[in-house]
């Protein structure tokens, strides 16, 4: 009963971020609600972090750096390109080549199925949700 009522406030709340237009913000509890639900229907749990050994041809196997894995993290919780920037204290333009190559890694084209992809192989855990 517990999960059902806070699926319910976080349901509420997410709709009043997407009526406000703060796509980052509802992204962000989209996010968590997904991954909550999966652990109340799947109890087990994926690792906080792995990265996958190269692959040796280069193509897409998943295979991130940790600056990488770290910028995927921050995509995860909705940072703008520029936002990472900052928080890393990197260039605008290092920080969109690590986005394109983690687009081309995971074999997507935008953030979200980024943070699915990563999801879906064990990279990333939501678990640190709030």
């Amino acid at each position: 009963m517990l999960f059902i009522e806070t699926a319910q406030h976080e349901l509420v709340h997410l709709m009043r971020l997407i009526a406000e237009g703060d796509s980052a913000a509802a992204t962000r509890v989209a996010w968590c609600m997904v991954e909550r639900g999966r652990t109340v229907l799947a109890p087990q749990r994926l690792p906080a972090a792995r990265v996958a050994a190269p692959t040796s041809d280069g193509a897409a196997g998943y295979s991130l750096s940790r600056r990488e894995l770290d910028v995927l993290r921050m995509i995860s919780q909705g940072l703008s390109n520029r936002q990472i920037a900052e928080a890393t204290h990197r260039s605008l333009h290092t920080v969109d080549a690590h986005v394109k190559n983690i687009y081309r890694k995971l074999a997507v084209k935008s953030r979200a199925r980024a943070v699915r992809e990563a999801m879906q192989k064990g990279l990333i855990d939501l678990e640190a949700c709030e």
